[in-house]
């Protein structure tokens, strides 16, 4: 009776073992996730930052159409005779306008797009405290 329960005591000792390997394999897949996890956020202030760059440029380039728009008004002044002359100015003026329409669009979805990955990446970060809080049970 003695020998069986000592093998039991050794069977559970065995086992034991293998619940505590499992559990720090459990806790270095946890690390792991963590650090994807900042990898993640990392990344994310990477976009931001381009994001705000690409608002800057767009800042600049708003900036040089108004300039283009007060050179018109000048020429204007200075050309009322050649009408002809003129009309191909506004026509330009107006190209830059639409072009940087073009450009506030585009510069509008990078900040859209940046919205979703930030969703993303905090949807990741609910993702790892789900986890934990597994691997802590």
């Amino acid at each position: 009776m003695l020998k069986i329960k000592t093998k039991r005591s050794i069977d559970n000792l065995d086992l034991l073992k293998i619940k505590t390997k499992r559990s720090i394999d459990n806790l270095d897949l946890l690390k792991i996730r963590q650090k994807s996890s900042f990898n993640n956020l990392d990344m994310l202030k990477i976009k931001t930052k381009r994001s705000i760059d690409n608002l800057d440029l767009l800042k600049i380039r708003q900036k040089s159409s108004f300039n283009n728009l007060d050179m018109l008004k000048i020429k204007t002044k200075r050309s009322i005779d050649n009408l002809d002359l003129l009309k191909i100015r506004q026509k330009s003026s107006f190209n830059n306008l639409d072009m940087l329409k073009i450009k506030t669009k585009r510069s509008v979805d990078n900040l859209d797009l940046l919205k979703i990955r930030q969703k993303s990446s905090f949807n990741n970060l609910d993702m790892l405290k789900i986890k934990t809080k597994r691997s802590i049970k």
